[in-house]
């Protein structure tokens, strides 16, 4: 009973609460310092939100952002980025049957406010996504602030038959 009751109030809210639990916009742009391998490569980067949408079917909470990451590095993907919020309640007794891409800003999945409509304690901490061209693979991911909801990191994993790197955006500020 305790189950359905959250998910008729999670329902109720779903579409309000959504654009509530991180506040990326289409036409974003962030600046950031470039970092390789976690060591700073001394440049400019910059994130590019082009859409950011509800997705309802991975779960309460969910949100897919499409994203471009611009640098002066040619070994990068130069194409739009598609990267879904992660689920976070794998942990708990409702999961499957509810899933919910949503965090505490204090780091805790563990209270029922997660499924809630009241998403001022709420947030999508990390979105990933990936894809492959030719025998190299791309995982990339986008990360929040838990305070201000917006992007603070963004990575590119490289992985080649025979070399792996990071390219990182850090430090994003919404210009």
């Amino acid at each position: 009973m305790k189950v359905l009751a959250i998910i008729l109030m999670s329902c109720l809210g779903f579409f309000q609460a959504m654009a509530e639990t991180s506040n990326i916009k289409p036409g974003q742009v962030y600046v950031g310092k470039e970092t390789y391998n976690e060591h700073p490569t001394g440049r400019i980067c910059y994130v590019t939100i082009r859409d950011a949408q509800p997705l309802p079917q991975k779960g309460l909470h969910c949100q897919k952002i499409d994203f471009q990451f611009n640098s002066v590095r040619e070994d990068l993907p130069k194409d739009i980025l598609t990267v879904d919020s992660r689920v976070t309640n794998y942990h708990r007794p409702e999961y499957p049957q509810v899933r919910t891409c949503a965090m505490n800003v204090n780091g805790t999945t563990s209270g029922d406010e997660i499924y809630g409509d009241e998403t001022s304690v709420l947030y999508n901490q990390i979105f990933g996504g990936s894809h492959s061209v030719g025998s190299i693979r791309y995982d990339y991911f986008l990360t929040l602030s838990p305070n201000k909801k917006t992007a603070v990191r963004a990575r590119i994993h490289v992985l080649k038959s025979l070399s792996e790197y990071d390219v990182d955006c850090v430090n994003l500020e919404l210009m």
